[in-house]
């Protein structure tokens, strides 16, 4: 199959647009052919050599370098469109993504909208601007009735946008993330140690991820004394960076803590397995208003379990329940630092449930969150799409 991708960004952040560069390596392992649309300002983030990949011209300023993509976009898509036509489009948006799927409709390709999270709870959650959260509804509800199908991460996220748009039930479609089980892979941990250069004698907390204030590392930051008080010699290591660095540094300090964690900014995302498996716990924890409401699929659970490590995360929906069902590792309630910390203690008191637990942990991964399986069963969703269409086409020419 032929299949145009579209995104914004190559990047998040300060590490890679995991979710898009996956789908696509994946696409093109199943032998798919792909072509990728982002903005020129991208293009110091692909490889030179890379030729799937149309860079829409735009500029290096925020506002109106999304607007200038929009508004290319479609001239670049249509150029494509008159050399060859693609069996159907994914779309990754932001905010500001309406041009591929108006354009879908026009040439009459079907349309897959895949949304990471609930940009309008999360606007909510930190008390934007209502003319801001107004118009990240009004897109997606452009992008939601236009699509053939919209993808999300979660049921709760599912019922938020059926509810908010009045579509059929059939239309949202729940996709968890994936993980890269071929990067993400069991480590010997003192091997992973004298890789990164940290203490081999010590139990290692680990996260990984950004930094970003919805995470609940202050919890974490809260729930250290505990920890240390039953075992003096945990480091906590905190991989990645982010909005939030600034105020968890400080905290750190603050809290007397500084010789206790290790904040490593950003590392390459191909050496954030060695920091994973250095870790004998990893943790997840998040805070309330950001997905208390929608529940979350965590990227980073994904790897954590692909590396082979147990996982104590807050007990949301897309995390709780796949601990549970995996015997993975300890689900917490949320932003309670009492029962973050207890969990990491007894996990560190019994070394046999931590090497079962990763085991477990390592296996339903390579059963249920292969990036590949994510991308057949999104693979699936278009081929229903398609079906259904189909179907009801027929009966109207028999009706």
């Amino acid at each position: 199959m032929k299949v145009w991708m579209v995104c914004e960004a190559l990047t998040e952040g300060k590490v890679p647009n995991v979710t898009v560069l996956e789908i696509r390596r994946n696409l093109l392992k199943l032998k798919h052919e792909v072509l990728l649309f982002c903005p020129s300002t991208e293009k110091k983030y692909a490889d030179s050599a890379d030729k799937g990949i149309y860079f829409v011209p735009t500029i290096p300023v925020r506002g109106p370098r999304e607007l200038l993509y929009q508004l290319l976009l479609p001239v670049a898509m249509l150029i494509c469109f008159l050399r060859s036509r693609p069996d159907w489009i994914y779309v990754r948006p932001v905010i500001t993504m309406i041009s591929p799927p108006i354009v879908a409709r026009v040439l009459r390709i079907p349309c897959i909208i895949h949304f990471s999270g609930d940009m309008v709870e999360i606007l909510r959650s930190v008390r934007a601007n209502i003319a801001l959260r107004v118009l990240c509804q009004l897109l997606e509800w452009v992008n939601v009735k236009l699509a053939t199908r919209v993808i999300v991460e979660t049921t709760r996220i599912a019922t938020l946008r059926r509810d908010r748009h009045k579509v059929s039930e059939d239309k949202i479609v729940v996709i968890p993330n994936g993980a890269n089980i071929d990067l993400f892979k069991p480590i010997d941990k003192q091997q992973a140690r004298k890789a990164i250069g940290i203490d081999e004698n010590c139990f290692h907390v680990g996260f990984a991820g950004n930094l970003a204030r919805f995470q609940g590392l202050p919890y974490l930051v809260k729930a250290a004394p505990q920890v240390l008080g039953e075992f003096p010699n945990t480091r906590f290591l905190i991989v990645g960076d982010g909005e939030a660095m600034r105020e968890l540094v400080e905290m750190v300090r603050t809290m007397g803590l500084s010789d206790s964690f290790v904040l490593t900014g950003v590392v390459p995302y191909e050496k954030v397995p060695l920091y994973i498996a250095a870790s004998d716990i990893c943790v997840a924890p998040r805070i309330k208003d950001m997905c208390e409401k929608t529940g979350i699929s965590l990227l980073k659970l994904g790897e954590y379990m692909a590396c082979g490590r147990p996982v104590v995360a807050s007990d949301i929906e897309g995390v709780g329940p796949v601990l549970r069902e995996a015997e993975a590792g300890i689900p917490v309630p949320l932003e309670d630092s009492h029962e973050l910390a207890a969990a990491i203690v007894s996990l560190l008191k019994d070394r046999d449930r931590r090497e079962r637990m990763g085991e477990n942990a390592r296996r339903y991964a390579v059963e249920r969150l292969s990036w590949e399986g994510v991308v057949r069963r999104i693979i699936e969703v278009y081929e229903n799409a398609v079906g259904a269409a189909g179907r009801k086409q027929s009966v109207g020419h028999r009706l």
